[in-house]
């Protein structure tokens, strides 16, 4: 979403399931965690696909 509240894109994949929470670094990469596809996708800042972490057992992200 923009800072107006508008989306700007939704992201949207088979290999992502039961989405869990989100992150962001100081680069704007977006990290989304599929908790029962035990794997993260790593998103550039327009949602674009860059890479799937796999293998990763019910991953979560949690505030700070």
């Amino acid at each position: 979403m923009d800072v107006a509240g508008r989306t700007k894109w939704i992201y949207q994949n088979q290999d992502l399931k039961w989405p869990q929470g989100l992150d962001i670094d100081s680069r704007d990469r977006i990290y989304v965690a599929g908790k029962a596809s035990n794997n993260v996708h790593v998103l550039s800042y327009d949602g674009k696909l860059i890479r799937v972490i796999e293998n990763i057992s019910a991953p979560v992200f949690f505030s700070k």
